[in-house]
């Protein structure tokens, strides 16, 4: 995550660092509960330093609000292939969309693509696939990837190629 990376480079810490990387955000209820895990991590690093790091100007961490903009396409999918299809052309932020904020919106349990897969009968071992993928430590090119490759490894399924 960023700010476990800002903290390997521009503080040079890579102990608090790699405490960061470890926590996976969508395993927290809350944004309160997210917050407060973070800052339980640093401050248990800072008790633990003799000397407080610091980063030079120019490479301070700025935190900046996000707003989500959501809006229908109008695309309807009807099958997995289409499905496949569809992710193969869409941009990356409705990967993000679909998975990364599909599971802050279901408190982690899953991502919209397994959650529709689930109608089909013949998608379970690939819902399971999808709903396992360690999505997190991915970029989203990679994620794409990842996600077409499941559905090339579970082609069993109605009408995917």
């Amino acid at each position: 995550n960023d700010l476990a990376r800002w903290c390997w480079e521009a503080l040079g810490d890579p102990v608090l660092a790699e405490e960061l990387g470890l926590v996976d955000p969508y395993k927290e209820t809350s944004m309160a509960g997210l917050r407060s895990t973070l800052t339980d991590a640093i401050e248990d690093r800072l008790w633990g330093l003799d000397r407080i790091p610091w980063c030079r100007a120019g490479f301070e961490l700025h935190l900046v609000a996000s707003r989500l903009v959501a809006y229908d396409t109008g695309e309807r999918i009807p099958t997995p292939a289409a499905l496949v299809e569809a992710i193969e052309r869409m941009s990356l932020r409705s990967l993000f969309f679909h998975v990364h904020e599909a599971r802050r919106r279901t408190n982690g349990a899953t991502d919209d693509f397994s959650l529709w897969l689930e109608q089909f009968e013949t998608c379970r071992d690939l819902v399971g696939s999808l709903r396992e993928l360690d999505f997190y430590f991915l970029n989203l090119s990679q994620l794409r990837q990842e996600i077409l490759d499941l559905f090339a490894k579970h082609s069993n399924m109605p009408s995917v190629a």
